[in-house]
């Protein structure tokens, strides 16, 4: 039933927000890099995002910190607005890009080049 839950939109952004302060440690305010990219693996097999591996690649090798709040909520924000590959990163408006962190810009221009 939970493989079902997480392949609707509603419940899987419900279980998503509740999976960061689940699995943080007590009393931190952000999330272990590792804790973080075993969740983000969990929980968007479900969800089936093409560039998973990309970002979790990334945040190991380059971003290599704990991840905070705003990151792990905006990864998603991220993944709703299905930002389109194909297009070049300066064809988008900038305040559509502006409102993610820029790790996540960063890999999504490594993409396209």
């Amino acid at each position: 039933e939970l493989r079902a839950e997480l392949k609707d939109d509603q419940k899987f952004s419900e279980i998503y927000n509740f999976t960061f302060d689940w699995a943080k440690e007590k009393g931190q305010k952000s999330l272990a890099l590792d804790t973080a990219v075993g969740m983000w693996q969990l929980l968007f097999a479900e969800k089936q995002w093409p560039l998973i591996a990309h970002w979790c690649q990334f945040v190991q090798e380059r971003h290599n910190k704990a991840i905070s709040r705003d990151t792990w909520a905006q990864l998603l924000d991220f993944v709703n607005v299905r930002i389109c590959l194909i297009c070049p990163v300066s064809t988008h408006d900038s305040a559509v890009l502006r409102v993610f962190p820029e790790s996540l810009v960063i890999v999504l221009q490594h993409l396209r080049s």
